[in-house]
């Protein structure tokens, strides 16, 4: 399996992501945004893509303003 991205439209949104993803047991890596996937902030959490359906809840029960989900599959990042 290969790695996904949560790409958040601030920094702060991406600060408060981390408190959720932690609930709900995904690990985690915060990572600089890769160039070309848009948003403000410059950060993303990036995470093995089994764990995609926890990440999409955290996401969910934050209430958080999420940009974009991205996979990484034959060598660039796509939208999921």
């Amino acid at each position: 399996m290969s790695d996904c991205i949560a790409v958040f439209e601030t920094t702060h949104e991406t600060l408060r992501a981390e408190e959720f993803f932690r609930a709900q047991k995904v690990p985690f890596r915060p990572v600089l945004r890769p160039r070309g996937l848009g948003a403000s902030c410059r950060m993303a959490l990036r995470f093995a893509e089994e764990e995609l359906e926890k990440a999409r809840k955290a996401v969910a029960e934050g209430n958080l303003v999420l940009k974009s989900f991205h996979r990484f599959d034959g060598g660039a990042w796509v939208k999921i």
